[in-house]
């Protein structure tokens, strides 16, 4: 599962990782989705890539309980998530790390890019729920504590696995790109 997958970057790098897997593009945004599914119609991407455009498949949600039926009922054996999670308020951060973590099958692997500090970042729900939805739109980043990201994983029958710092600092946040197993 490429979660977040955008056009499709990782969809087609996991494709071709992984020769015999189906791969499942995931992304709230159905145009998103609509241009990665052009773009593996592209005979250039067979020929030059080896992409299997068969192998990939996409997914868009609307709402979040849609999101976790769909995610457990195929079990995934990889999860990779990047540059996605920061946008969301930490409490959706941790809702769709629960979600992803939860719906991996037994020894299955999710590689998560994680936000876990910002300078001179607070969060406060209910400011955030007092602003406008037009302002709520605008690219936000977002954080969620070191110690949640550990807690939700025990609380997900996983273990953490690899914590690295991300190379991938943005507006002053620091990230971790975490491994998780499912036990």
């Amino acid at each position: 599962v490429d979660f977040g997958a955008g056009v499709g970057r990782v969809s087609m790098g996991l494709n071709l990782s992984f020769n015999n897997s189906h791969v499942l593009s995931v992304d709230f945004s159905k145009g998103h989705l609509e241009t990665l599914m052009e773009n593996l119609k592209n005979p250039r991407l067979d020929l030059f890539h080896k992409v299997r455009p068969n192998n990939i498949q996409g997914l868009s949600y609307s709402t979040l309980d849609e999101l976790r039926r769909h995610l457990s009922f195929l079990s995934p054996s990889l999860i990779v998530s990047t540059m996605v999670l920061q946008h969301n308020p930490p409490p959706l951060i941790t809702f769709l790390t629960e979600t992803l973590l939860n719906s991996l099958t037994k020894g299955g692997l999710a590689v998560l890019h994680i936000p876990v500090f910002g300078f001179h970042y607070s969060f406060d729900l209910n400011r955030y729920l007092s602003q406008s939805m037009e302002s709520r739109m605008d690219m936000q980043m977002h954080a969620i504590p070191t110690d949640a990201i550990f807690e939700i994983a025990k609380n997900s029958d996983c273990q953490v696995v690899q914590f690295l710092p991300s190379h991938d600092c943005v507006d002053s946040f620091l990230s971790y790109d975490v491994v998780f197993q499912k036990s």
